[in-house]
């Protein structure tokens, strides 16, 4: 898929099946974006979660979103997602949707969890890599953050 508006400066990309094919969420200059394809329709659909951190420091080249994965709650298709703001950013958040059980006519409301620190110089903050997972085993993802 060629597109011209999306996907400026990738930062990072989460694949996860939805319980029929393939998905991929997109951490970007754009923010956060959920690429897919529709059999109904046989296209591919880009769908805006959200804005990612707007407020760029002048002297960063750091901004919109860094890291992001998909936790698994049940068997819950996509039913929250963890990110880093901005690029190497301090800000940590989750998106979780309004539907259960069903990607149709989704609305994200986005939660900040924990702000670490402030940006040095540079822009540059502590958190770099964010990983959803089963740790405890009790057959719901926590989430680690690498800072």
């Amino acid at each position: 898929m060629i597109n011209q508006e999306f996907f400026h400066a990738i930062h990072d990309a989460t694949i996860f099946n939805d319980g029929q094919m393939d998905n991929l969420l997109i951490a970007s200059y754009e923010g956060i974006n959920w690429l897919y394809f529709n059999p109904e329709s046989e296209q591919w659909k880009i769908e805006h979660i959200g804005d990612g951190e707007q407020e760029k420091i002048p002297q960063a080249i750091y901004w919109c979103n860094g890291d992001i994965d998909v936790g698994r709650i049940e068997n819950e298709p996509l039913p929250y997602m963890v990110a880093i703001k901005p690029f190497h950013g301090n800000v940590i958040s989750a998106y979780v949707k309004n539907t259960k059980n069903s990607l149709k006519n989704i609305q994200w409301k986005r939660y900040t969890l924990d702000v670490y620190g402030y940006p040095n110089d540079n822009g540059e903050s502590s958190a770099h890599y964010i990983a959803c997972g089963d740790f405890d085993k009790d057959g719901d993802d926590e989430f680690l953050v690498a800072l």
